[in-house]
């Protein structure tokens, strides 16, 4: 039922705008316009081996293939592209193009890595597939009654329910973190990333898990925290590009990939960063990417959020003063945050943990009609998860009354002397994309 509810999320995107193929780079030279899968046959043989770049209009997701047919090498591409840089191997290499409509069947693959007690080690493990019929899969085996963890937003499963090992995920964007552990094993960090996407419902008909019976040295139970640590993971390959800066404002010039929280005069993780001094002209956000931009170093000052490519030189207010960029969303497959947390969910500790409970309609302390548990929660709610797309208002009295504010991310009311232990209701305006 969960991997249905995820389901019923992702397929809200919907296909729209026309898909323009380039026999050049930069999309110049002839071009044709296509909305379905397209194949360089009949009418369309010209084209053959003839496209070096793709415009793909916000929504969409192609798979394109090196032969008729859909055959061949393929890859995935989710927003504008082009056959240069690190995908010059496929420059006049297309045959043929699915387009993805994620309405229909369609399948997700993420390559998956077990941690063996050292940060810089890691063994390859079963893949994770998440299919549009609802089915998920853990290598060869489905995945059974998985629930959602409301502290962590990630997804359990447990082997007293007839799973091959208890584990957790957490999915940020094409990204998978968590942990594993088979029966009479340690508990092991898993990190996967998206790796490929298929038009067809996929189930595993081998074993990809490569775990050694009888390893080279003992593994030992890792004690880092996967959720945390931004270096939990091995080198990843995954389909989507990240976001790129640029030193012009026509998206051209210098530029930088971006893939993680990037501030000005953090030579701990950018030993290049004193060029980048107020240099961000352009920035191209793929598809499901979502940043904020702040205006001083370490993510302090006047911020905005941006969710597709942005020119800061367009706007007064931002032109030549962008010092740190945050990442919040990662990927094509950025709803996943929003799936496995489908609802607002308050807590009853100022850290996102302890007694919660989901938020799924409007609600009121006192309204025993609606809400059973009013007691238990009358000026006790101390943090707030707020999705992405969601937006809520809270106020200070029972029945939507007296002094109000509207909240679209995480908050923790016990941090503003105003509202700690003030909240009596809660009224949904927004919810998801």
């Amino acid at each position: 039922m969960k991997f249905i509810l995820l389901f019923t999320f992702i397929c809200s995107f919907s296909l729209f705008g026309q898909i323009q193929l380039f026999e050049h780079a930069n999309f110049g030279g002839g071009s044709v316009t296509i909305n379905s899968s397209w194949q360089a046959k009949g009418n369309n043989l010209i084209w053959n081996d003839k496209i070096s770049s793709i415009k793909v209009p916000k929504g969409n997701i192609l798979i394109i293939y090196e032969h008729t047919d859909f055959s061949g090498a393929h890859t995935v591409v989710s927003g504008n592209w082009q056959a240069k840089d690190k995908n010059i191997a496929w420059n006049d290499q297309i045959s043929s193009i699915e387009v993805l409509d994620l309405n229909k069947e369609c399948a997700m693959i993420y390559f998956c890595f077990l941690q063996n007690g050292e940060l810089d080690s890691w063994d390859r493990t079963n893949d994770f597939i998440l299919n549009s019929n609802g089915k998920g899969f853990f290598g060869i085996h489905g995945i059974l009654n998985p629930v959602v963890d409301t502290v962590d937003l990630a997804l359990r499963f447990y082997v007293k329910d007839g799973n091959k090992a208890d584990a957790k995920f957490k999915i940020d964007g094409n990204e998978i973190r968590g942990w594993v552990q088979f029966p009479g094993k340690v508990k092991k960090n898993l990190y996967g990333y998206l790796a490929d996407m298929r038009s067809k419902i996929t189930e595993p008909l081998i074993n990809q898990m490569v775990l050694n019976d009888a390893p080279k040295t003992k593994s030992k139970e890792v004690t880092s925290d996967p959720f945390q640590s931004a270096s939990f993971q091995p080198p990843s390959n995954t389909i989507s590009e990240a976001p790129r800066v640029f030193m012009n404002k026509d998206f051209t010039g210098e530029s930088k990939y971006i893939d993680q929280n990037w501030s000005f005069g953090d030579i701990n993780n950018d030993v290049d960063w004193s060029k980048w001094w107020r240099k961000v002209r352009s920035i191209q956000v793929p598809e499901g990417w979502e940043l904020i931009c702040y205006r001083s170093e370490n993510f302090k000052g006047q911020s905005i959020r941006i969710t597709g490519d942005w020119v800061p030189d367009n706007d007064p207010n931002w032109k030549e003063k962008v010092e740190s960029i945050q990442i919040v969303r990662k990927g094509i497959l950025g709803p996943w945050a929003e799936l496995l947390n489908p609802g607002v969910i308050v807590y009853q500790n100022t850290d996102f943990s302890g007694y919660s409970r989901y938020v799924d309609k409007d609600w009121s302390f006192g309204d025993i009609n609606r809400d059973k548990d009013w007691s238990t929660w009358w000026r006790k709610v101390k943090s707030i998860r707020v999705p992405p797309g969601f937006a809520i208002i809270c106020y200070r009295s029972e029945n939507f009354q007296g002094q109000s504010i509207e909240i679209t991310g995480d908050w923790v009311p016990d941090q503003d002397p105003k509202w700690k232990e003030n909240i009596e209701s809660i009224r949904i305006i927004r919810r998801g994309r």
